[in-house]
């Protein structure tokens, strides 16, 4: 992905290793402005990556998956959401409170998106990944890295209209930040 001076790719392989699969992940980019808040940035993402990867393999290898997001991998928080403390409202709009840690279960009720019901499996100041029985729901908390939140769905099993539950969350997050 390109954007402006800045460039980002993510380059992977998974080839048969004697009997075994092997995973070549490269993670590249050019970084214009603030190099060591943007590298922060990308090992963050990348540890949150091969995480959601071993989540797959874990609960949904070789399912049929619909990616929930847009061309830019995800679904953006509104331009106020790049602000501090932003993650911190969000975790808070999702009922996430400090108490909630990995392993617990959680039940999301939201206005104008399906209810979820899953488990934390993976949280830090500036991610927070759910996993329901049929999906993966990623939050990037992109705000400490001065870009808006976001998020992506990886959804299993039967096909889902990605581009309605994307617009279902967009809409939600313009609201959780308008």
């Amino acid at each position: 992905m390109q954007q402006g001076n800045w460039f980002n790719a993510l380059d992977y392989n998974i080839d048969n290793h004697h009997g075994s699969s092997r995973l070549h992940y490269v993670h590249t980019g050019i970084f214009v402005d603030d190099w060591d808040t943007q590298n922060d940035a990308v090992q963050q993402h990348t540890d949150f990556y091969l995480h959601t990867l071993g989540q797959y393999l874990e609960f949904f290898n070789g399912q049929p998956v619909t990616f929930v997001g847009d061309v830019s991998g995800g679904i953006q928080g509104p331009a106020s959401s790049a602000s501090p403390g932003a993650f911190e409202h969000l975790k808070r709009a999702l009922d996430i409170g400090p108490d909630v840690g990995v392993g617990n279960e959680v039940h999301l009720a939201l206005h104008g998106v399906a209810d979820l019901d899953g488990v934390v499996d993976y949280l830090t100041a500036n991610f927070l990944g759910i996993r329901t029985s049929s999906s993966l729901v990623r939050f990037f908390g992109r705000n400490a890295f001065g870009q808006p939140v976001g998020m992506a769905i990886h959804a299993f099993g039967a096909a889902v209209d990605g581009a309605a539950v994307a617009s279902s969350w967009h809409e939600w997050l313009e609201r959780t930040f308008g």
